[in-house]
């Protein structure tokens, strides 16, 4: 799904949808705000590892590049 649509849809279910009392709607928002912030924390972390193994990756291909005294 692209950004474009996504936004639409979320613009299109926020009018459409009403909330019985505003404790809901409060209760959702920290909801959704916490599960964005985990989504965020969980992708920082495996770019973070991505990174590290590439790192290992090159190592690797150096120790392996090395010639042999054998």
């Amino acid at each position: 799904m692209t950004v474009k649509a996504e936004k639409v849809l979320n613009e299109y279910g926020e009018t459409q949808f009403k909330w019985f009392h505003r404790s809901e709607k409060e209760k959702y928002d920290r909801l959704k705000a916490e599960m964005e912030e985990k989504v965020s924390d969980r992708d920082a972390k495996l770019k973070d590892k991505d990174v590290k193994l590439k790192d290992m990756e090159s190592e690797m291909s150096l120790v392996y590049s090395w010639p042999t005294q054998y």
